[in-house]
């Protein structure tokens, strides 16, 4: 079946911001691609845009990469500069009256991704591409949460500012700052931000204040093990940490001074929309040609394709990078690089397309297909943006 046309209505009961597709896929308006989740607390509705007010992100703040075969869409395709660019590991020298950085040479090495931190005591700007981050969610200025009546008795608290200090040193190291500070965000902030006056936390809606908490699911979004991450683990909270039970630990008492608990939240849609759908997805047996021909030939419906898996009946679905990309069971997976067109139907098994790169096995020819036995296959147009998911039986 031809999946992208489902896949875009769904995108319609999310909220947040709108998709960054939505100018290029079959004319369709940005009213009817709506959003994935922008992944650091986002997740509260706002209006969505028109085309014309929903700009591309600019990539002038995007030097040459460590292993970045192409950060930058080429300037003869500005139709390809709204693709999810993958992140790649970005080494800088330390800004000015810097301590030296963590690895070889005294750099600072930062992966360039929305789930991503730098090093701890730094900022995340500094040291890698928010305009590649900014590629790999939806971004849209949306207005935070109304200003209480009161001023926060709280800042009075030493103890209390101390901690809001470390949370907010923590978020400045995290991507979540190429969203959620005047500083970065191109087009205004996207719901709380870090430079709000009197208590940044105020500018958090509750739904915000669950993702630090932990108590609403945001595995979807992605996430690095801290050994990855400049020791940042987005694990007991929804936010990167070098110390996850003391950022949940926080994010909870925020809710508790609201009045609220876990309970509070316990009908709460998981973050994500859409990604978070495709994880639970379960695919049905593929239709009309679709599928892999007795020759090896891949058939599936519609537009070219940047992502195309093969894999073992009952795989877990491909999700976000960096973890959920690649789940147990790919036997072939080919990508498209950011600087080239995708790929149309009617590859074959095992034979790489010319721009194309093959992404599992790492070297050598995948398995050869078995008769008789029932493989998967999921095509992307784009990260998020599924073709055709669906399920075959091989046969010569």
């Amino acid at each position: 079946m031809n999946d992208f046309s489902f896949t875009v209505n769904e995108m319609n009961d999310s909220s947040c911001v709108p998709a960054r597709h939505s100018s290029r896929l079959l004319a369709l308006s940005a009213a009817a691609v709506a959003v994935l989740g922008a992944g650091c607390g986002s997740a509260d509705a706002v209006p969505v845009a028109t085309d014309a007010a929903v700009a591309d992100a600019p990539f002038a703040d995007a030097p040459r990469a460590v292993s970045d075969a192409g950060s930058v869409a080429p300037a003869d395709a500005p139709e390809m500069t709204g693709i999810f660019l993958p992140p790649v590991r970005e080494c800088r020298a330390p800004m000015p009256g810097e301590r030296a950085g963590a690895s070889p040479g005294g750099q600072v090495c930062t992966w360039s991704a929305i789930s991503a931190s730098t090093e701890e005591g730094r900022r995340f700007q500094d040291y890698a591409s928010c305009a590649r981050v900014r590629t790999q969610r939806p971004y849209h200025a949306a207005a935070p949460a109304p200003a209480p009546a009161t001023a926060d008795a709280r800042m009075g608290d030493p103890t209390y500012v101390a901690e809001l200090g470390w949370v907010r040193s923590q978020i400045q190291a995290s991507a979540c700052v190429c969203c959620h500070s005047t500083a970065n965000a191109p087009s205004g902030t996207s719901n709380w931000y870090l430079e709000a006056p009197g208590n940044f936390m105020d500018s958090f809606f509750d739904t915000g204040l669950a993702l630090g908490a932990g108590w609403v699911d945001s595995t979807s979004f992605g996430a690095y093990p801290a050994d990855q991450n400049n020791g940042f683990a987005r694990t007991l909270s929804g936010f990167p940490s070098t110390d996850p039970p003391r950022m949940a630990r926080f994010f909870q008492n925020e809710l508790a001074h609201r009045g609220r608990t876990q309970q509070s939240f316990a009908d709460a849609p998981a973050f994500g929309g859409p990604i978070h759908d495709q994880m639970l997805y379960q695919p049905t047996a593929c239709t009309g040609a679709n599928g892999i021909d007795a020759d090896g030939t891949i058939h599936w419906s519609g537009l070219p394709a940047r992502y195309i898996y093969v894999l073992d009946q009952g795989s877990a679905n491909p999700g976000v990078p960096p973890n959920l990309d690649m789940p147990a069971g790919v036997r072939w997976r080919v990508d498209v690089p950011t600087t080239a067109s995708g790929v149309r139907s009617g590859i074959t098994y095992g034979q790489v397309p010319t721009a194309a790169v093959q992404r599992f096995p790492a070297t050598g020819t995948p398995a050869a297909l078995v008769p008789g036995t029932t493989y998967y296959l999921y095509v992307l147009y784009d990260v998020g943006f599924p073709l055709t998911r669906c399920t075959f039986t091989f046969s010569r």
